[in-house]
């Protein structure tokens, strides 16, 4: 069964059981290597949460609310709905100039193309997760799990393309991440604590 978690502290301030009612059927985890609290369910659950919170949020935090929005109804087996809504989180993360937030928001929709593109299409895809996978090595986003991710999702776009060699060399890299074996449960992407706090 697909799990849901995402990182509370990106989304809203506060102690989310007293000010946010619903929250508690959430149970409090910590991801693996972070001290900062997550909330947990499935995606079906995590949707009227986030949905809740339209309007509620500062503007710099709204692409951030909107992207694990669609990261919900992803998991829902929503992809239309998950794509549409990534759509607007990177058009705000744009008008925001949140560089990284572009990249993360990219980086979803590119993950729903790797997995549901037609071959016609995989090229772009290919091209897009190679601009963030260069994000990450760049240092423009600095979160190996998000790096481990990308590059799960470029392998994977380069294998259904027939090109093993370079999907080989995609997978190379992720084992040598050496966060990429403590992978959190959340799905796609996250911020990091140190981001989250840096927005507040």
């Amino acid at each position: 069964m697909n799990r849901f978690c995402f990182n509370i502290c990106d989304v809203i301030d506060g102690e989310p059981e007293a000010e946010h009612g619903g929250c508690g059927r959430f149970a409090p985890v910590h991801a693996p290597g972070s001290s900062s609290p997550h909330l947990a369910g499935e995606g079906e659950e995590a949707i009227p949460l986030l949905e809740a919170l339209a309007g509620r949020v500062p503007p710099g935090v709204e692409p951030v609310r909107l992207r694990y929005l669609a990261t919900a109804y992803n998991l829902t087996g929503a992809s239309t709905q998950a794509t549409r809504l990534a759509q607007v989180a990177l058009r705000a993360a744009h008008m925001g100039g949140d560089v990284e937030e572009q990249v993360r928001a990219q980086a979803f929709l590119m993950h729903i193309a790797a997995h549901t593109a037609v071959d016609a299409d995989l090229d772009g895809a290919i091209r897009l997760l190679e601009h963030c996978v260069q994000a990450c090595d760049d240092g423009t986003v600095g979160d190996e799990i998000f790096h481990f991710g990308c590059l799960v999702d470029l392998a994977h776009a380069l294998d259904r393309r027939s090109r093993p060699d370079a999907a080989l060399a995609a997978m190379r890299r992720d084992l040598a991440i050496p966060s990429a074996w403590r992978r959190s449960t959340t799905g796609w992407p996250r911020r990091t604590s140190t981001a989250a706090t840096s927005r507040r």
